[in-house]
């Protein structure tokens, strides 16, 4: 594989993504696909088969330490609606990427700024737990996006920021659940067997670097609060989503 300056651009775009979730509990996945896609770095659906495989990575290694803090309840029932979410987000994702491209980046720009959106919109933290069908309907919306876009986060991370749970607790479902929806998702990829060569030579190179990204996250945090970096990432990720946006718009109505 040739190395271009494209492609080193999107190796730090996904190390930047795998330090600021370690230090988060989210973000690697929204930020590798809405940042690399507003830099047209590569293809979509290219783009999420390669952030399954790395957000896999950190957050089994970002894991270690909190296991004991997971309520595996909560990923049950979360898993149920996860895994049919991602088989139509992925049949989806292959439909719009053979007839409708610019029409997947409008989507993925609106996917992209309601993240951000949601993000802002912290929920107040209930008193009680939800029910099991509000965590397998957040589960499924999680599939539906990170089967499409790869990116799961901001429905399960809405879900999970308003339980009455410590934020050690947060970060260990968050991180859990992010590992179900890229396992999953790379299950049925791998299933359906078309992974392109270049999908194999970038994710080689781009795991071990996640990796030794994770263990400097844990070892030397940013000089700045988890709530000061979230906000920065929301700032950047309003105004990806609105450039993919207008970006998909403006070509989409070109052509027609």
């Amino acid at each position: 594989m040739i190395i271009t300056t494209d492609i080193v651009l999107l190796l730090f775009i996904i190390m930047l993504g795998s330090y600021i979730q370690t230090i988060t509990g989210f973000g690697l996945a929204i930020i590798v696909i809405g940042v690399s896609g507003a830099l047209s770095l590569g293809s979509i659906a290219t783009l999420a088969i390669v952030v399954s495989f790395i957000t896999l990575t950190n957050c089994l290694f970002a894991l270690r330490g909190l296991m004991k803090f997971v309520k595996w309840d909560v990923i049950l029932f979360t898993s149920v609606g996860i895994i049919p979410g991602i088989i139509i987000g992925i049949i989806s994702l292959e439909h719009l990427s053979q007839n409708a491209s610019n029409a997947l980046k409008a989507l993925l720009g609106v996917n992209v700024l309601v993240s951000g959106i949601l993000f802002i919109l912290k929920p107040k933290s209930q008193d009680a737990v939800s029910s099991h069908v509000s965590f397998a309907f957040a589960g499924f919306l999680a599939g539906l996006a990170g089967g499409a876009f790869g990116m799961a986060g901001p429905p399960v991370a809405y879900q999970i920021y308003k339980q009455p749970y410590n934020i050690v607790m947060v970060k260990a479902l968050l991180l859990t659940l992010f590992c179900c929806t890229s396992g999953v998702r790379t299950l049925v990829v791998l299933w359906e067997g078309h992974i392109p060569q270049d999908v194999w030579n970038l994710s080689i190179i781009a795991i071990p670097l996640v990796m030794l990204t994770t263990i400097a996250a844990r070892r030397f945090p940013p000089p700045v609060s988890a709530q000061t970096l979230k906000k920065s990432v929301i700032v950047l990720l309003i105004v990806v989503g609105f450039k993919l946006i207008v970006e998909g718009l403006s070509l989409l109505f070109r052509i027609s």
